[in-house]
């Protein structure tokens, strides 16, 4: 008899990043910030993770699948830039002062640990022969599935007074 499989579906659902926040957000234009106070409040902290797979449980005397094993991180936390301009048109700023939060928006807690799934039995020996030979044994069980390991947990949001294509003051 052939050995039991070790089928199973693999937690693979990452968290979702956070929403950001912004001040101003220009998407090609000429942007001119004259003697204003512009602020961001705190991004969105990102979301956890699904816990890591499970190898599944082996069925008898089959030809089992893979041993599963993936982990799902969490999601980034959100940006905070005050005044994020991108694309084409110029950023001027003057007599202006640009507001963030102290601390970044906290990145998602990654996926939690799942034991591993147990191997099947083996199956049952084949028929005995006529003539003189003897009858099979049964099939070995099959090893375990493997554990799915805890996922990483997400970075944390960005954090800038200015994002003008790229170039950042913090």
């Amino acid at each position: 008899g052939g050995a039991g499989g070790n089928g199973g579906q693999a937690g693979t659902v990452a968290g979702t990043s956070g929403g950001g926040s912004f001040g101003i957000y220009a998407n090609g234009a000429v942007v001119n910030v004259n003697s204003s106070i512009v602020t961001s409040s705190a991004g969105g902290a990102g979301g956890a993770g699904q816990a890591g797979g499970q190898g599944g449980d082996g069925g008898n005397a089959g030809g089992g699948g893979s041993k599963s094993c993936c982990e799902a991180g969490g999601g980034g936390g959100g940006p905070s830039i005050a005044i994020l301009h991108i694309g084409v048109g110029t950023l001027n700023i003057t007599g202006s002062t640009q507001n963030r939060p102290a601390l970044p928006a906290a990145g998602g807690s990654g996926g939690a640990f799942s034991s591993p799934a147990f191997g099947g039995g083996g199956g049952p020996g084949g028929g005995c022969a006529f003539l003189g030979g003897g009858c099979a044994g049964d099939g070995n069980t099959a090893g375990v599935g493997n554990a799915g390991p805890a996922g990483q947990n997400g970075p944390s949001g960005q954090l800038f007074r200015i994002w003008d294509n790229g170039t950042t003051t913090s």
